[in-house]
């Protein structure tokens, strides 16, 4: 039997961009750029050059929680890739859509090394101006690659992950669950690709037993015997 707690399962959903910097001494330092959505809130995690991601003293980390988040704007120091990296941000009117990226109201700016190395979001020239001399050198970016994931949490432990799920949109996998096998199906291809009325289904149903076949296989060859069991199908859509 599946605990209660474990009925409905958090679906987070995350973008991440990797950014190619090169400071004007030549020094080249990647910077990935991932902003994430649970059911608490929405978030953002930076993380420099080849550095543990999940080393707190050299990534940076946002947490929109409307409980515990209570600074929307300000700055923060950090050691990372043998550089000093500056991280401002203002997220004090920021606004979301459906995914979890905002979509204006924010800006978030980087410097390494006292270079203005990247800028996300909606800060104007004027604002830069105020903040840092006209003299401040800007470093040179480009973006390397864009990647789409979506994870499954049970019990707030990562079940499965999906990444590039632009290319991965349809997919089946088993999880297991309280030693139960259970059979996940995603499919989001409409999510991306009808950018408004896009929705994606995510189905869950335990097998019947270890070595079963996939659920849908298992039902054709046995609609004729009672079976019990345990089934959830959550669809999302972006406009209701």
């Amino acid at each position: 039997m599946i605990s209660p707690t474990l009925l409905v399962p958090s679906l987070q959903n995350q973008v991440s961009a990797i950014y190619k910097v090169i400071l004007s001494t030549k020094k080249p330092l990647l910077v990935r750029v991932t902003w994430c959505k649970n059911q608490t809130g929405q978030g953002l995690i930076l993380n420099f050059g080849d550095d543990d991601e999940d080393d707190p003293s050299t990534c940076f980390k946002l947490n929109t929680n409307l409980r515990f988040f209570r600074k929307k704007k300000g700055n923060k120091v950090i050691e990372a890739n043998h550089s000093k990296i500056e991280v401002f941000w203002d997220l004090s009117s920021v606004k979301y859509d459906a995914g979890p990226e905002p979509v204006n109201g924010f800006y978030v700016l980087v410097m390494v090394d006292s270079e203005i190395s990247l800028v996300l979001g909606d800060i104007d020239e004027e604002t830069v101006t105020r903040k840092f001399k006209k003299t401040t050198p800007v470093a040179k970016v480009s973006l390397i690659s864009r990647q789409e994931h979506c994870s499954v949490y049970i019990d707030k432990k990562t079940v499965i992950r999906v990444k590039r799920l632009q290319w991965n949109f349809r997919g089946n996998q088993t999880i297991f669950v309280d030693g139960l096998s259970v059979d996940l199906m995603w499919d989001v291809h409409d999510w991306f690709f009808k950018p408004v009325t896009g929705s994606a289904i995510f189905m869950f149903r335990t097998r019947s037993g270890f070595d079963s076949r996939l659920w849908l296989e298992e039902k054709l060859l046995q609609k004729d015997q009672d079976r019990h069991g345990f089934s959830l199908l959550i669809y999302a859509c972006k406009n209701t």
